[in-house]
C-alpha cells in the first residue's frame, strides 16, 4: 500500500511533484558535506519558524490606534518554544563545534556557561535573554504542555513578555553563535 504523507523518492517532472516538499536538503548532498551541512539546516530551520510566527503572532496582535487589549496569543507558545528550542540546538552546535566537549541536556544557561569565559564574552549581550527564557522554561517543556509529568500545571501566575525583542534577539544570537 503506497502511503499518502511519505515517499522516499518522487517523479521531478510530474505536476505531483509540487505537492510534495524535501524534509531535509543535506540528505541530496555528497557524504562528505552531510554532516556538515544538517545540524546547521535544522538551526536555519527554526531561526525561519521564528521569523513565520512572529510575522503571525504581530498580525493578530493588532488592535486599533489608541485602543489597549490585555489578550493571549494562539502563536506565543510554538512562537516561544522555536526560540527557546533555537537556543538550544544552536549551543549544542557551538559547544560541539568549538570541541569544548560533547554537550547533552536541554538547561540553555547551562549550556551557555559551558563557553568558556574568553569566548563568552563575545554573547555576552545575549546573556539575559538566555536566563529569561531559562527562567520560563528550564527543562524545555513548558512551552510545549499545560502541566508537568506529575500533573502540576506550569503556568500558575501571570507573566508578560517582550516577545519582539525576544524573538530579534533569539534569531541575532543564533545566526551569531553559528556563524551565518
Amino acid at each position: 500500500m503506497e502511503n499518502k504523507y511519505l515517499k522516499d523518492r518522487i517523479n521531478i517532472p510530474d505536476r505531483e511533484a509540487n505537492s510534495w516538499d524535501l524534509i531535509s536538503f543535506s540528505t541530496v548532498c555528497k557524504e562528505n558535506l552531510k554532516a556538515k551541512i544538517s545540524e546547521k539546516e535544522i538551526i536555519e530551520s527554526y531561526i525561519h519558524s521564528i521569523e513565520c510566527l512572529f510575522n503571525a503572532f504581530e498580525f493578530e496582535k493588532n488592535v486599533a490606534p489608541g485602543l489597549i487589549a490585555l489578550r493571549t496569543n494562539q502563536v506565543l507558545f510554538p512562537l516561544l518554544y522555536s526560540c527557546r528550542h533555537s537556543i538550544e540546538v544552536s549551543l549544542k552546535y557551538y559547544l560541539n563545534e568549538m570541541s569544548f566537549q560533547k554537550v547533552s541536556g536541554h538547561k540553555i544557561f547551562k549550556l551557555f556557561s559551558n563557553i568558556p569565559e574568553k569566548n563568552r564574552k563575545e554573547f555576552k549581550k545575549y546573556e539575559e535573554l538566555i536566563i529569561s527564557i531559562d527562567l520560563l522554561d528550564g527543562d524545555g517543556c513548558k512551552f510545549r504542555y499545560s502541566k508537568d509529568n506529575k500533573g502540576n500545571k506550569y503556568n500558575n501566575s501571570p507573566q508578560f513578555i517582550n516577545t519582539e525583542l525576544v524573538a530579534r534577539d533569539t534569531i541575532e544570537f543564533c545566526k551569531k553563535i553559528i556563524n551565518l
